[in-house]
């Protein structure tokens, strides 16, 4: 089978949901190519020198290709690729899977000539939207679009990544019957729970055996806004931040005007900031050290794919009430009212005296991307055997 992916970005060091996809993807029997942007601004990088040897190096590693387009121009999260329809006629796949739905890759193929089996996917949440026209948007897509693909074949499906993602496309007006659930996942082979990777990092930070590490391990930005932590933390009296050996890990990649206008000056007027370590963003493979050496990781506002990576390496997990975390974090006791800071910093208090608790992770193990990308194929493959005999049958009459 030869499979074609569209995104908007594309990031090698990362493990967003494609990359766990490339990373799940068989060795044998199916060919992979990614199509994408050079915009990596999402992720606090420029594309460049360094950059296109990660890709090749990417590629030779996973047995894909990586084709980076230029675009016409960008809004929000939304690209106009240049030449894509030239680029995926020249590729003729089997099965073209365009990631994020709502771009100008719908008018082009809802409104244009489409005869792969052709798939979408929504990484769009409530919490994550922040369309002020957003009233407008659904009803211009559930005028424009959604009746083309809840009537055609043009979509065979659009995939959720969760609840709130699948409320999302219903609101834009896609029938209930054209949404398949693919939820966000994990790898077993990036991440799992490990003692001995527990016990070196924690080393490597210089944190001992009876310390208790927060960490907060993500982007740094002014959607994320860890600095909420160093609010949270600073609600926590002195004498139990001394008898539980507390300290504090922030690690990601940054937006520099962030980190300067509101990051840094909160820590450096931060009361506990002796016990603050600020490292740099790593590749996300990486991160299964951070996650094991972590006895908790508080995440202050949204959602994130890291969440489940968390808890699958053994760390407790606090963040937001949102529906997606409610989906994600196993725990819901550990989930905060939004926006209030004293209500995480109660969370956090109850979570470290009952640290040693145990928790049963049994069904985010459903969420293995492994086992996901083995169902996905076999889906594939049963739709374009029956497509071929439909088409055989046809040329018979």
């Amino acid at each position: 089978m030869n499979v074609v992916m569209v995104k908007y970005f594309f990031d090698t060091d990362s493990n967003y949901q494609i990359n766990e996809m490339v990373k799940a993807w068989p060795k044998k029997g199916h060919s992979l190519t990614i199509i994408t942007s050079k915009v990596l601004s999402f992720v606090h990088k420029n594309y460049d020198e360094e950059q296109k040897k990660k890709d090749i190096e990417y590629e030779q590693k996973h047995n894909i290709k990586i084709i980076r387009l230029d675009i016409w121009f960008k809004i929000s999260s939304r690209v106009l690729f240049k030449g894509l329809r030239s680029t995926v006629d020249k590729l003729a796949p089997d099965v073209l899977f365009m990631h994020g739905l709502g771009d100008f890759n719908d008018v082009l193929y809802l409104y244009g000539k489409n005869n792969y089996l052709t798939f979408r996917d929504c990484h769009m949440s409530w919490v994550a939207s922040r369309n002020v026209f957003a009233k407008q948007y659904y009803k211009f897509f559930s005028i424009f679009f959604a009746p083309i693909i809840n009537s055609s074949k043009k979509y065979e499906k659009v995939y959720a990544l969760g609840n709130e993602e699948k409320e999302y496309i219903k609101a834009l007006g896609i029938a209930e019957e054209r949404i398949e659930m693919l939820p966000h996942g994990y790898n077993m082979h990036t991440y799992f729970d490990s003692l001995e990777l527990k016990i070196d990092e924690r080393k490597n930070l210089g944190i001992s055996d009876n310390d208790i590490l927060i960490s907060y391990i993500g982007k740094f930005d002014y959607a994320k806004q860890p600095h909420i932590n160093l609010e949270i933390f600073s609600l926590l009296e002195k004498s139990f931040v001394d008898s539980h050996n507390l300290k504090f890990l922030f690690l990601g990649h940054k937006n520099s005007h962030y980190m300067e206008q509101v990051f840094y000056p909160l820590l450096n007027d931060f009361k506990y900031k002796d016990r603050v370590l600020v490292l740099p963003g790593v590749i996300a493979d990486e991160l299964n050290r951070y996650f094991n050496a972590s006895d908790i990781c508080l995440w202050p506002r949204e959602t994130t794919l890291s969440s489940i990576h968390a808890q699958i390496c053994g760390c407790k997990v606090i963040m937001e009430n949102h529906d997606s975390n409610i989906e994600r974090v196993v725990e819901h006791k550990n989930l905060f009212s939004l926006g209030s800071s004293h209500d995480a910093k109660d969370k956090l208090i109850n979570l470290i005296l009952n640290l040693n608790l145990p928790v049963d992770i049994t069904k985010l193990k459903k969420r293995e991307y492994n086992k996901q990308m083995k169902l996905l194929l076999e889906s594939w493959t049963k739709i374009l055997i029956a497509r071929e005999s439909k088409l055989s049958n046809r040329g018979k009459l």
